[in-house]
């Protein structure tokens, strides 16, 4: 899951994390921001920094998907350290990256099960996340160690 990432500026609280995409269009300002969205439910949003804020559904083409995924990862473990009794949601914005999303659960479900428990809504409601099954959107819950 955290492969080779890019390296996180963070505020105090690890609510905010910025780093710089590196690829074949230069360098891209990049944002991920933790938001509470109810009790311990707080929201995982990412995407190009703004002049005026970030943009989540610009889609970048940078080259180094796989890097900027790693470095989300990143983040959402050290928001989970931080913070171990908040759950992540990840809900995606577009239907492109809702199947990004389910194919890199799917690709990489061992390792984030070591650090989370996933669940997710389906077009039938909430259930523990299975690989064969489309997700609309993902709650990861930190794994106490």
């Amino acid at each position: 899951m955290i492969q080779e990432s890019y390296p996180l500026q963070s505020d105090d609280n690890r609510e905010v994390f910025a780093f710089e995409s590196i690829g074949n269009k230069g360098r891209i300002a990049k944002i991920i921001v933790f938001d509470l969205i109810v009790d311990d439910i707080w929201n995982l949003g990412f995407g190009d920094q703004q002049s005026d804020g970030w943009d989540d559904e610009v889609i970048s083409n940078n080259g180094d998907l796989v890097r900027v995924i790693s470095t989300v990862a990143q983040a959402a473990l050290l928001f989970s350290k931080k913070w171990p009794e908040r759950r992540i949601l990840i809900n995606p914005v577009d239907e492109k990256r809702k199947r990004l999303y389910n194919a890199i659960f799917k690709r990489r479900q061992n390792e984030i099960s070591q650090y989370f428990e996933i669940t997710g809504s389906t077009e039938h409601g909430v259930q523990r996340y299975e690989p064969q099954i489309l997700f609309n959107l993902f709650l990861l819950s930190p794994k106490r160690h």
